[in-house]
């Protein structure tokens, strides 16, 4: 006589079942990608939220955690989370991590034909090659006038695709830094 072995037909033991679940886990982990507004159509508040939100982001990469960097710049963490770097911030073990770069679009200041211009930029990686070059004119005119070399045919683009020149002639520096004398140097974003 054949023995019949009978499967238990215990609520989700099906291997279609755990497959249904592996999928919905699966689902569940993928966060959708976070829309924020384009600089131009956001208010001033708006502006005023994201900048302090980079200042948070730009804490957090240099170890700090988001509660610290968050206080420190007087903004409410759950506001930088949910309305500005979700899409570049990353929870684990329980703590906030910030990526290394991200694809933010910021309103930044550079010198270019002997001017200080405003110029869109859509990631961290051209961000951050504006704020050395920036650190690098107080250097410059400071006395350090080696460092003119390196910006000679250096050029950034911004979120529309266009290419700017960086200033990296010493008369034009000197120049834009005489008009500027009423403004806080340190400050690159426009507000």
């Amino acid at each position: 006589m054949k023995h019949v072995r009978r499967r238990s037909h215990k609520r989700g033991s099906s291997k279609a079942s755990v497959k249904s679940k592996q999928r919905t886990t699966a689902q569940t982990r993928h966060k959708p990608k976070q829309h924020i507004k384009p600089w131009r159509l956001s208010s001033p508040a708006e502006k005023e939220l994201r900048v302090r939100s980079l200042e948070v982001l730009r804490y957090m990469r240099s170890g700090k955690s988001l509660s610290f960097s968050a206080k420190y710049i007087g903004i409410d963490p759950r506001t930088v989370v949910k309305h500005y770097l979700r899409s570049c911030i990353y929870k684990r073990n329980g703590r906030w991590h910030a990526r290394k770069s991200d694809k933010l679009e910021r309103m930044l200041i550079i010198y270019e034909d002997g001017q200080t211009k405003t110029v869109s930029t859509k990631d961290s990686k051209t961000a951050t090659v504006i704020g050395k070059y920036l650190n690098d004119t107080k250097k410059i005119l400071s006395g350090d006038v080696g460092l003119l070399e390196k910006y000679k045919d250096m050029t950034i683009k911004d979120a529309t695709g266009k290419l700017h020149h960086l200033e990296a002639r010493l008369d034009m520096l000197k120049q834009i830094e005489l008009s500027r004398e009423d403004i806080e140097f340190g400050d690159i974003y426009d507000h």
